[in-house]
């Protein structure tokens, strides 16, 4: 779970622990969830005190590249890849980004990779 991202089962309760230095107020919209956690986002932002809470989807095609790429790149040393690998992989990841932007409307937010959850502690 990274930094920033609300989840229930830090801080040991039924929400996070609003005073962890971990948790920054308000949360901002780079707390992206792991996937564990994206299906009841929105619902534990709720529980934990958050108001005018959003969740975003984003990465479905793209992951799908994304992974094998990634695993490519890890075996193979950088230096034999150069730049038109660069190259392809970002032309890549951003045409397919594009296109998971259009899918986001028609596609479950469960099967998207990440969802990056926002919301603002209350006045009080």
């Amino acid at each position: 779970m990274r930094p920033g991202c609300l989840d229930s089962r830090r801080g040991g309760g039924p929400g996070p622990n609003l005073t962890s230095p971990h948790v920054r107020p308000p949360w901002k919209p780079s707390s992206i969830c792991t996937r564990s956690s994206r299906p009841n986002s929105r619902r534990i932002a709720l529980r934990a005190g958050a108001v005018d809470v959003a969740v975003r989807t984003e990465e479905l095609t793209s992951a799908w590249l994304g992974w094998p790429v990634r695993t490519f790149e890890h075996a193979v040393p950088r230096e034999k890849l150069g730049f038109r690998w660069a190259n392809f992989a970002y032309t890549s990841w951003r045409r397919l980004s594009a296109i998971d932007r259009l899918l986001e409307s028609v596609i479950p937010p469960g099967l998207f990779y990440n969802a990056e959850v926002t919301g603002f502690r209350p006045d009080g």
